[in-house]
This record gives structure tokens, C-alpha cells and sequence, in this order.
């Protein structure tokens, strides 16, 4: 038989092979989406997915900001950490020491991670997303928000307020006029506020709906964005409000959030599983795991103590913890005992699962050993880098510590003289009596001295407080102490079983500190501030330097297949 005639059947089988075999991958497979090339390497889908699951606690996605803008800034980072790291391996600058004192953390991280392995969460699918981000909706849909800045001018004295409150309506107009002309209300704000907002610009923050009182509320929700309000009285003096920026609402869909919600998802699943191998090793040791609340209640206190936890011979420090945190920048708040609780549970896993000699015992694989050892030193380097970049860069420093005075200032003390008086329960005659006797006090015809010896109280002296100090020793007072005027006296409160009343006796002003004097300062306070965008820096150098293209028309594409969304 002629050979065409053998293979002229066979033509459309293998075309329909060729196509199906060849464009499959492309269309389903994450390892085959490119979403950027530098030199010697690429970036997938796969890459990407792998990342969110090894360093799930070191990347959060924003609602704020738009997939693709994020899926991008992932994408770098991906890029730029393989490369930093080949950075580091070839200029062996990271001592070995500097790694090997974090080897309890790697130790710790790498035997969860196996356990992990051994024990996956249940994978997140669609309708998981969609029920995940109904129970979200409070936290990531967005109420409209704005963000407001604020002068303040104070009475001069409490009696005097209506006389004086012409002349404050006159300052305060005038101010407005200049910002209506086109001055920054931010600088106004600064050098015309009695408000300690001053030392921030006057800014407030973001607000929304309720988080003033209502006639707060009803002045900064109406007023135009960039037009300042007309002057607002209270009891204290008057008010100016700005508003610089309008965020309108906004409610999300899993579409416009896949990736975000998939990776919280995962991360709260990989949390749980952790916590469940951690109790099944204590189980097997016949001991009972520390609650979700204590870590919880650990992290309100104001002064933690230096050993947070303990898990058989080793001690779990508060400067451990801290260096957790300043290795997770994105780490929210509200985040913190989570992360300690995952800590402890970690340190569970290793010492119970992977550090007993009773034959049972689990080996950590050399190749997770491998990848946190490198984690580490990437992280070492990085800092490294940065720190010697602040260093260098004298004139940003100068001009961060010129921008920022105040905070590199000797702070505001404050000096009082309080009365306290031992009370079993709280005295609501005795607080009346205080409260009339403050005419008396401030007008000097009745002293504290007195009112000790009358009421069976003690005098007691605070001397150059500063606001820390303050509001260690008594957090009541922190409110009235940096508004009152030397002389005048606070309005009674009750602390504990006593009752407190004091006087001001002297506020000493933020002294400035030369540049020479506090450079150290200013440069950890710049890293600290400025990291980020040092970092985009650093990348920005390092990927151009590689030739790095991202391929802008995939991004779409690659965020559907992360949230494990139909392409």
C-alpha cells in the first residue's frame, strides 16, 4: 500500500493531537503563564502561587489598590528576591553567625512547614471564597471615608471663654481666608494650632460616619473637599476642619479579590492546621496547649513581660517576637497574637514532633532547612543594604530630621502635684465636693495640702513627666495634663480605690536636638518609615539591571488562576 495512503487517515488524528496536546497547557496550566522574563529566569503563575504559600505571613494584599497593580508589585518581588539572593550568595556578605543566631527560627519555621506537608489544610475553593468574604464585608468593603485635618485654638481660660470667644472666631476666620487663598492648611495647621495634632500637620486621619461626635460629624460630612469649615465652638475653644481627600463606598466582589481573599483563606486554614498538629504532639505528651486568649491578653498588656512563653527548655522572648514583627512590615495590628499564638504552636510542633529522642520523632528535611537558611539570609542582606543606603544618604537624613523636629526633640514633660485619696467605693458626694472646690483651687483661695488634711488624702508629686511616663504611672491624667495651663488644676477622677485630683505645676516645651546629636536616630527612624519605598528603590535598580519585563496583558489572567477562578 502507497505510504500517503497510510498516513492520509491518519493527518487529522495527529492535527487534533497537535492542537489539543500543545495548547492545553497554556491555557490551564500556571506553570506555562509567564507573567514577566529577566535575565536567566521567568516568572509564572506557578511561581507566584508557590510564594503565597511559603511566605504567606509576608505579603497582604490591599482592597484599596487594584489586582493587577498588586499582582504586578508580586511579580517584582518574586523577581527581586531570586536575584537578591544570588546577590548574596555570590558576595557572601551575611556572616554566618548573624544566620546561625536565627536558627531556632529557622528551625521552627522549617518543622511546621514539614508538618504542613504532612498534614495540608483543605484546599480553598469558590464557594469558600464567596462565603469568606460575606463574613469579611464589615472589614473590606469600604464606607466613605475621609481624611481630615484640624486647627485648634484654645480659651485662654475656662471663665473667660465667652469673652474670648469673638477673638478666636476673628484668628480662626482669618486662617480660613489664607487657606481659601491657597495656603497649606497642613502648615497653617502647624505653626497656628494649639492642638498636639500640630506636630503631625494637623492631620486627624481617615474618618467615617460616627467616629466624631454629631456635630463634629455634621461639619466634616458636608464640607467640600479643600475647603475649610467655618469655625466649630465646644467648651475647650474653636475648631477648623479640612477635608484633603473623599473616598467614596465601595463593596467588592470574589471577582475583583480573588487572589486577596484566597490567600487570607489559606492563611487562616494553614493557621488552624498548625494549631491542630500542635495539640495532637501535646496530646501524645500528656500536656495541654496554651489557649488562643492568653496570647490574646498577653499582647494588651502594657508592658509584656520578657519571657512570653516557654515550650520545655527553651524561652520564647519578647525581642523574639519583635523581630517577627519588624520581618512581617505588612503585619496588621489586630494580626499580632496571631502571629505569637502561630509562634508557640510552631515551637510545640518542633520540640514535641521533631526534637523527642523516644524513636518517634520526625526528621526536618534538609531541602525546608535549605530554604529558611536562605530566607534568613536574603532577609540579613536585604537589611543590610537598606541600613547602608540611610547611612550614605546624609542629605535625606538631614532632611527628614528638619521635616520632623518634634519627633527628635527632648518630648514634653509635664510636673504635677496630686491629691489622692484612698476611697472603698466610688464616693459620689465626696466627688461632687472636689468638683465644687475647683473655683477655689484655680483661683488660689484653697490648696491640695488642704484638701488632703480635710479629706484624709496624700499629696504626691509627678516630676517631668513624659507622655510614656504619664500614661504608665496614670493613664486618667494624660488627657487634662498636656491641656491645662500651669496653675490650673484637673477635674477630679477616680483611679482604682482612690480618687485623684492635681494641679499642673509646669510643662516644659519639646526642646530641638542637633542633627549631629541624634543622628542614629534619624536614620532607624527613616528605615523605619521609608523602608518600602527604599525597597522599591533597591528593586527598581536590581530589575532594570536584569532587563525585567513584565507582560502586562497576562496579569488578568494569572490573578484568576491564583484565586482558583474560571480563566
Amino acid at each position: 500500500m502507497p505510504w500517503d495512503n497510510v498516513m492520509r487517515p491518519l493527518i487529522p488524528l495527529f492535527l487534533f493531537l497537535l492542537v489539543t496536546g500543545c495548547q492545553a497547557p497554556s491555557s490551564d496550566g500556571p506553570e506555562s503563564v509567564v507573567l514577566a522574563t529577566y535575565r536567566d529566569g521567568t516568572v509564572t503563575v506557578q511561581d507566584l502561587d508557590q510564594y503565597l504559600v511559603e511566605a504567606a505571613r509576608q505579603w497582604t494584599w490591599d482592597a484599596e489598590r487594584s489586582s493587577a497593580e498588586q499582582l504586578e508589585e508580586l511579580t517584582r518581588r518574586v523577581a527581586v528576591e531570586r536575584l537578591l539572593t544570588a546577590r548574596a550568595d555570590s558576595e557572601g556578605t551575611v556572616p554566618a553567625e548573624q544566620v546561625e543566631s536565627r536558627l531556632r527560627d529557622i528551625k521552627r519555621s522549617a518543622a511546621a512547614r514539614d508538618a504542613l506537608r504532612r498534614q495540608p489544610p483543605n484546599p480553598v475553593e469558590r464557594e469558600d471564597l464567596e462565603e469568606y468574604l460575606e463574613s469579611q464585608r464589615e472589614r473590606i468593603d469600604r464606607p466613605e471615608r475621609r481624611r481630615v485635618l484640624h486647627i485648634f485654638k484654645r480659651f485662654a481660660s475656662h471663665e473667660g471663654r465667652h469673652a474670648e470667644r469673638a477673638d478666636l472666631e476673628r484668628q480662626l476666620l482669618e486662617l480660613r481666608d489664607r487657606a481659601l487663598a491657597g495656603e497649606n492648611f497642613s502648615l497653617l495647621a502647624r505653626d497656628h494650632s494649639d492642638s498636639e495634632t500640630r506636630h503631625q500637620e494637623g492631620i486627624l486621619g481617615e474618618v467615617v460616619r460616627g467616629q466624631f461626635s454629631e456635630d463634629f460629624d455634621s461639619v466634616v460630612f458636608a464640607i467640600d473637599e479643600g475647603v475649610p469649615s467655618e469655625p466649630v465652638f465646644t467648651a475647650d475653644g474653636g475648631h477648623l476642619f479640612f477635608v484633603a481627600d473623599i473616598l467614596p463606598e465601595r463593596s467588592f466582589t470574589v471577582d475583583d479579590l480573588g487572589p486577596m481573599l484566597w490567600q487570607e483563606l489559606l492563611r487562616e486554614r494553614q493557621r488552624q492546621k498548625i494549631r491542630e498538629i500542635a495539640e495532637g504532639f501535646m496530646d501524645e505528651a500528656g500536656g495541654e496547649i496554651l489557649p488562643e486568649s492568653y496570647f490574646e491578653d498577653l499582647l494588651k498588656t502594657p508592658n509584656p513581660p520578657p519571657v512570653l512563653f516557654r515550650v520545655g527548655d527553651n524561652e520564647y522572648r519578647l525581642e523574639d517576637f519583635r523581630r517577627l514583627g519588624e520581618r512581617n512590615p505588612r503585619l496588621r495590628p489586630e494580626e499580632g497574637p496571631g502571629l505569637l499564638q502561630r509562634a508557640y504552636d510552631e515551637e510545640v510542633i518542633l520540640h514535641y514532633g521533631y526534637e523527642q529522642t523516644d524513636g518517634r520523632s520526625l526528621k526536618i528535611p534538609e531541602a525546608e532547612l535549605a530554604r529558611e537558611r536562605r530566607q534568613v539570609q536574603l532577609e540579613l542582606y536585604l537589611d543590610r543594604i537598606l541600613r547602608q543606603r540611610v547611612r550614605e544618604d546624609t542629605e535625606n537624613l538631614r532632611a527628614h530630621h528638619e521635616r520632623h523636629a518634634a519627633r527628635f526633640s527632648r518630648p514634653v514633660t509635664v510636673s504635677m502635684t496630686r491629691l489622692v485619696i484612698p476611697v472603698e467605693a466610688r464616693s459620689s458626694p465626696l466627688m461632687a465636693s472636689l468638683e465644687n472646690s475647683l473655683p477655689a483651687l484655680n483661683a488660689s483661695e484653697l490648696t491640695l495640702e488642704a484638701l488632703a488634711q480635710e479629706n484624709g488624702g496624700r499629696i504626691q508629686e509627678l516630676r517631668e513627666q513624659t507622655l510614656a511616663q504619664l500614661r504608665a504611672a496614670d493613664p486618667k491624667a494624660v488627657q487634662f495634663a498636656f491641656a491645662l495651663q500651669p496653675g490650673e488644676h484637673a477635674p477630679p477622677y477616680s483611679l482604682g480605690q482612690n480618687l485623684i485630683l492635681f494641679r499642673l505645676d509646669e510643662r516644659r516645651e519639646a526642646e530641638p536636638r542637633a542633627f549631629d546629636e541624634v543622628q542614629i536616630e534619624v536614620a532607624q527612624d527613616y528605615l523605619r518609615l521609608e523602608r518600602q519605598a527604599l525597597y522599591k528603590s533597591l528593586s527598581d535598580e536590581v530589575l532594570t539591571e536584569a532587563n525585567f519585563d513584565i507582560k502586562s496583558a497576562e496579569l488578568a489572567r494569572g490573578g484568576r488562576l491564583l484565586a482558583r477562578l474560571p480563566n
